[in-house]
C-alpha cells in the first residue's frame, strides 16, 4: 500500500520537475493621493493598524492575498493595506493605480479551499465535498463528506486527514497525506437480513492540484484505505476522485 503511494508522488514530482520555472517581478511603485493610507500587521481586518503613509508619499507593492496587498514605503516599514485604500493612490504617470485581477500568485497564497468531487470508490459512484484550510505553505488540514451508490448498497463516508504540499508554489503542485475517518455502509433493502455497520478507516493519499484561473483550482486524487472492520480480515478500498475547488 505504502508503495503505491510512494510510486505515484515520485512520478508526479518527476513530470512536473521539467516545468517548474521562478521569476522575480519587478515592484509597483505608486503614490498616496488621498489624504492618507493605513498600513496594518497582517492581511486581514482584524489586524491593529500601526503605520499611516500620508499624501504624497511614496510605496511598493510587494505581494497580494487576495484584496490584502503587502507594501513597503520608502523607510523601509512592510504591512499590509486592503485593495479599497490601494485604490486611492496613482502611478508614477499620474493616472489611478491599476491593481492586477486575481491570479496565479493568490493560488500560491491561498488559506482556505471549498469544492465538490467525484469519482470512484471501490467500483461505486462517489460524490463529495471538501473543505481546507492551508495552515503552512506545506501543511494544510482537510475535511471531506462523502456518499457512493454501489449496485448492493449505499456508503457514506467522512474522513479528516493532513496533507504536505511540497511544492506550493508550483502551478501543478503535487501533495501527499494521510488519514482517519468514519465509513458506514447500508446494504440494499432488497437483500435479505442487511444490517447497517459503520466502521473507522485509515488511509493514505497523493494527489495534485493546478490552478484554473481567477479563484478555482483543479484537483486529482488517489487514497487507499484500509478498512477496520468488526470481522477477521480488514478490507482494503482504493479510490479515485476529481476535484473542482475555489479559493480564498
Amino acid at each position: 500500500m505504502t508503495i503505491k503511494i510512494l510510486t505515484v508522488s515520485l512520478l508526479l514530482s518527476i513530470s512536473l520537475l521539467s516545468s517548474h520555472c521562478y521569476a522575480e517581478d519587478e515592484y509597483q511603485q505608486v503614490t498616496v493621493a488621498d489624504a492618507f493610507i493605513r498600513m496594518a500587521t497582517g492581511p486581514g481586518r482584524g489586524y491593529p493598524v500601526f503605520h499611516v503613509v500620508e499624501q504624497g508619499e511614496s510605496i511598493e507593492i510587494l505581494k497580494r492575498k487576495n484584496v490584502w496587498f503587502k507594501v513597503r514605503t520608502v523607510k523601509g516599514q512592510e504591512g499590509w493595506v486592503h485593495q479599497s485604500e490601494l485604490q486611492k493612490t496613482l502611478s508614477p504617470n499620474g493616472n489611478p493605480v491599476s491593481l492586477a485581477e486575481l491570479g496565479l500568485q493568490d493560488f500560491f497564497d491561498r488559506e482556505w479551499e471549498f469544492g465538490g468531487r467525484f469519482g470512484d470508490f471501490g467500483g461505486a459512484n462517489l460524490l463529495g465535498a471538501n473543505a481546507t484550510w492551508n495552515f503552512t505553505q506545506n501543511l494544510s488540514a482537510e475535511l471531506v463528506l462523502g456518499q457512493a451508490l454501489g449496485e448492493f448498497s449505499e456508503i457514506q463516508q467522512i474522513s479528516a486527514a493532513i496533507n504536505n504540499e511540497p511544492f506550493h508554489d508550483w502551478r501543478f503542485s503535487p501533495y501527499v497525506g494521510i488519514g482517519v475517518g468514519s465509513i458506514t455502509t447500508r446494504p440494499s433493502a432488497t437483500l435479505v437480513q442487511a444490517v447497517d455497520r459503520t466502521d473507522e478507516a485509515l488511509f493514505v493519499q497523493s494527489g495534485l492540484k493546478t490552478y484554473v484561473s481567477n479563484r478555482f483550482l483543479v484537483r486529482l486524487e488517489y487514497r487507499n484505505y484500509v478498512i477496520l472492520t468488526s470481522r477477521e480480515n480488514n478490507e482494503e478500498v482504493e479510490e479515485w476522485t476529481i476535484g473542482f475547488s475555489v479559493f480564498f
